[in-house]
């Protein structure tokens, strides 16, 4: 996963707004029954947490974005 998050540069940028929401959107495409949503959420959940808790320790993104990032998170998810 760190892998990724550094060769894609997702730790060293911001998201637009509506990201989120089209990465999930993006995973879910070929989602036919409950138990593979729940872990293409877990997975993409899991990927953006370890990329926002980084940014935030590393000091790459200030308190505001760092909260923005979060709820944004929380509400594609739901």
């Amino acid at each position: 996963m760190l892998e990724d998050l550094f060769d894609s540069g997702d730790l060293e940028r911001s998201y637009d707004s509506g990201h989120y929401a089209q990465q999930l959107d993006r995973a879910l495409a070929t989602v036919t029954d409950e138990a593979t949503l729940m872990t293409v959420l877990r997975t993409v959940r899991r990927r953006e947490m370890v990329r926002i808790a980084w940014r935030d320790l590393a000091g790459f993104a200030v308190l505001d974005e760092t909260l923005a990032d979060l709820s944004a998170l929380a509400e594609a998810c739901l």
